[in-house]
C-alpha cells in the first residue's frame, strides 16, 4: 500500500471490511460476528471469462489485487501490534 498512496481512498472500504469480518482473539469472533450475531457474506472468488470486457476485467483484477494487498499489510500490522 505504501507504494500507492494516490488509491489509499479507493482501499478504505475493503480494508474496514476486512478488519471487521476477521476472527479477533479478545472477542473470540470478528466485530462484525458480535455485533450483528451472524458472520458477514463474503461472497465468492470472481472469475473473468474471456468475453468479459476489458474496463471491468481491468476493475476486477484491481480489485482482487487491492484485497490482497489489504489482507497482507493489515496482518503485518496487526502481528506488529502483537509484540
Amino acid at each position: 500500500m505504501g507504494d500507492s498512496p494516490a488509491k489509499w481512498k479507493s482501499w478504505l472500504s475493503q480494508a474496514e471490511f476486512w478488519y471487521n469480518s476477521t476472527h479477533h482473539v479478545a472477542l473470540g469472533c470478528s466485530p462484525f460476528k458480535a455485533l450483528y450475531g451472524y458472520d458477514p457474506f463474503v461472497g465468492v472468488p470472481v472469475a473473468v471469462a474471456s468475453d468479459t470486457p476489458p474496463p471491468l476485467a481491468e476493475f476486477i483484477a484491481d480489485r482482487q489485487l487491492h484485497s490482497e494487498l489489504l489482507k497482507d499489510h493489515l496482518a503485518k500490522a496487526q502481528a506488529r501490534m502483537k509484540l
